[in-house]
């Protein structure tokens, strides 16, 4: 929708793709366009930051402080419905106490369902965060606030949507008119989804800067309010799936010009057979009678034809009513003068207007007569 991002200038964090553990149940929809828009940059306003060995009380102020500076998008969830949900999709969370309410700096929909996605977060196995190069010895390890997200974080994607009602038996529990009862279903349809930067880096990332004597070292890119990344998984087919087609029939004749059809195209199709005319042509009705077709002809129109040299041979207008509803025209090979056309290449030039716009259109080609 936007304008997209140069590769070079692409941030630095992103989607991984092979972390994110898909909710395979039935009649769970796991896929389509995952739309993620930022509200906040990666790590706040305080980026990049510079690592001080001696003083790292003051970068982990400083961390902390970029991070409360971040826009808020969305917080994530940690009641029972989303704690129930990852635990039906298969991973083992013990409970609404392994999820933080994290402050997230995204919010993330499925584009394809129309459907908002909520998120929950994963508490942290390491709360703590190595800021700087250790072949540099200017590195500070901070301590990550369990409240803010930061990339490498764990999260859930969680989308509600209408599922068959499924009874105690495990069976799809009817209505009177045996129809499935639909019901409105919390579900993790992604666990273990991380935004990292392993494309580039450690996968928690570095956003520091690096020494001006640097000059091999990659510049960290953060993520800015209003930026968008689109993830796609593909929809696949499905036994239910329905694919449905719009067919319209040919049109021919004045049916293109009361409907406004635009024929620029169809002036591409236009060509003359036999092609070369040699002596003869099956569209002859006799042998005295020489007949060439120019075929695929807009409703009306003329054709003007020329020697090789320039020379004007024949023009030829028709209507609907010539083109026998097939768009094809018929020619005797005389010339203006009532002559029969002798061999050799002639250039024609057809002339049309567009029903679409009033748009006077041009098509020129060649034939050769050989005799």
């Amino acid at each position: 929708e936007g304008t997209p991002i140069p590769e070079a200038a692409a941030p630095t964090v992103a989607w991984d793709p092979n972390a994110p553990r898909r909710n395979r149940a039935p009649g769970v929809t796991s896929y389509g366009i995952y739309r993620i828009t930022w509200a906040g940059s990666t790590f706040g306003l305080g980026v990049p930051f510079s690592p001080d060995p001696l003083h790292p009380a003051e970068t982990q102020a400083a961390f902390i402080s970029s991070l409360e500076s971040r826009g808020v998008a969305k917080t994530a969830r940690v009641d029972g419905s989303a704690a129930a949900a990852i635990e039906r999709a298969g991973f083992s969370l013990g409970g609404t106490e392994a999820l933080v309410p994290a402050k997230l700096p995204f919010i993330v929909f499925n584009e394809t369902f129309g459907r908002e996605v909520d998120l929950a977060m994963l508490a942290r196995a390491d709360s703590t965060m190595l800021l700087g190069d250790p072949a540099r010895g200017d590195t500070v390890r901070v301590a990550l606030p369990k409240d803010f997200w930061v990339p490498d974080d764990q999260l859930f994607l969680l989308e509600t949507m209408e599922r068959d009602s499924i009874g105690q038996s495990g069976g799809v529990v009817l209505d009177l008119g045996g129809k499935p009862i639909k019901v409105n279903e919390l579900v993790a349809t992604y666990t273990s989804a991380r935004l990292n930067c392993k494309a580039t880096g450690p996968s928690r990332c570095n956003p520091v800067s690096a020494p001006p004597t640097d000059t091999t070292a990659e510049p960290f890119i953060s993520n800015e309010p209003g930026q968008i990344l689109d993830v796609d998984y593909i929809v696949p087919f499905r036994l239910e799936s329905v694919i449905t087609f719009d067919v319209e029939g040919a049109l021919a004749g004045e049916d293109v010009i009361l409907r406004g059809k635009d024929i620029r195209t169809q002036m591409d199709s236009i060509k003359t057979v036999p092609n070369p005319y040699i002596g003869v042509s099956q569209y002859q009705t006799s042998n005295s009678e020489a007949r060439l077709v120019f075929t695929h002809l807009p409703p009306t129109g003329s054709i003007r034809i020329f020697t090789v040299s320039g020379q004007f041979v024949q023009e030829l207008t028709w209507g609907p009513q010539e083109l026998a509803g097939n768009g094809d025209l018929f020619w005797d090979m005389k010339t203006l003068e009532g002559w029969e056309l002798a061999a050799g290449l002639y250039i024609y030039v057809v002339e049309a207007t567009n029903p679409a716009d009033g748009g006077r259109l041009t098509k020129t080609n060649k034939f050769v007569v050989i005799r």
